[in-house]
């Protein structure tokens, strides 16, 4: 599984996978603690890291920001 933003990446067992399937399809409906707490257990269980939308804001701006300081070092260079 990768995150499109970040582009991180989380190998799952198939297993792992249904299950986290299961709750995306079933929490789009319903959505509960519980659902949550399953999903993140998962996850987390398989070395991953679930991130809010504020954290992966902060990850794309130190990125652009990482790019720009790159782009500026090579036409001072």
């Amino acid at each position: 599984m990768i995150c499109p933003v970040c582009r991180n990446y989380l190998g799952l067992q198939k297993e792992e996978f249904e299950q986290l399937r299961e709750i995306m399809e079933s929490s789009a409906a319903n959505k509960s603690s519980d659902d949550s707490s399953r999903l993140n257990s998962i996850v987390n269980k398989a070395g991953g890291v679930i991130r809010t939308e504020t954290q992966l804001n902060f990850i794309r701006d130190m990125q652009e920001f990482e790019r720009e300081k790159e782009r500026r070092n090579k036409s001072t260079q």
